[in-house]
């Protein structure tokens, strides 16, 4: 509102601070109604969304936000698929990410001289 028209009459002089003084008050109006309807897309939106995500946060799923949608997980398949893996092959993968790192496996951030 005050910038606009001191822009307009350094660049134009008189008529351009009378077209900056028009600016100015078009921004004054048109800004805050851009604002405040934006804000109330985003508040329906939301409200919009919210059985959606009571439900699926009711049937178990999580949401993704790399993807942008809800995905199901069970921990049953979990429990199936990590009882398929033994003790041993956790332990050499723990191994390999370590030596890759340069550090030993499990004792990761706990002494910081890395004597173990």
């Amino acid at each position: 509102l005050i910038a606009a028209p001191v822009i307009g009459a350094r660049e134009g002089g008189v008529s351009g601070f009378v077209k900056g003084v028009g600016l100015g008050l078009a921004s004054a109006v048109t800004l805050p109604v851009v604002g405040v309807s934006v804000g109330a897309v985003q508040i329906v939106r939301g409200v919009a969304n919210t059985p959606e995500a009571v439900q699926a946060a009711f049937d178990g799923k999580s949401w993704d936000k790399k993807t942008r949608s809800w995905y199901s997980h069970s921990l049953r398949e979990d429990a199936v698929t990590l009882g398929e893996t033994s003790d041993e092959e956790i332990f050499a993968r723990a191994q390999k990410r370590a030596e890759a790192r340069g550090t030993k496996a499990g004792m990761e951030g706990l002494f910081s001289d890395g004597a173990f």
